[in-house]
């Protein structure tokens, strides 16, 4: 008796998975049509994504490669004491090759602090950053272009320079 039990639970199973499989596997006419286009709309969603991601990491980037700057060259007004006009030309050559520009270097400290002083590296600048999609002209949310946007960067420290 008990062996007919345990035949019965698997012609059960069996049956329960067999009816699964026609329910859900079951193909109709029109179906590889239908995923076609399920595949597309999803495909095209991906690109969106994809593409506001990346517009967002490279203006994220360009102000890092900002911040990156000034803080190489806070180090150099360390050890000097402050930044020389030489220095503040090729900041500001290499801030420019990064895509700021009408850079305005008010704060810098540009002249000869005595050791232990606070030495700052203070600048802002415009910068274009990549927008895609909610930033439409005329309520348009389907937008690709660039926006000019102010950054300020300020990095202090501690002149170290020898006298």
């Amino acid at each position: 008796m008990k062996f007919f039990m345990k035949k019965e639970k698997l012609q059960k199973r069996f049956f329960l998975k067999r009816t699964f499989q026609e329910l859900f596997h079951k193909k109709e006419p029109g179906t590889a049509v239908e995923a076609m286009m399920v595949f597309a709309v999803a495909f095209l969603i991906f690109l969106v994504v994809m593409t506001m991601l990346l517009s967002a990491f490279a203006n994220i980037n360009s102000r890092w490669q900002a911040r990156q700057t000034a803080r190489e060259y806070l180090l150099v007004a360390e050890t000097q004491g402050y930044l020389t006009s030489d220095d503040l030309n090729k900041m500001s050559n290499q801030l420019e090759a990064e895509g700021l520009y009408n850079i305005d270097y008010s704060g810098t400290t540009t002249s000869k602090v005595p050791y232990g002083a606070t030495i700052y590296v203070h600048f802002k600048a415009n910068i274009k950053d990549h927008t895609v999609l909610g930033s439409g002209q005329a309520g348009s949310p389907w937008s690709v272009g660039t926006k000019t946007n102010t950054i300020e960067v300020i990095r202090q420290s501690t002149a170290k320079q020898q006298e």
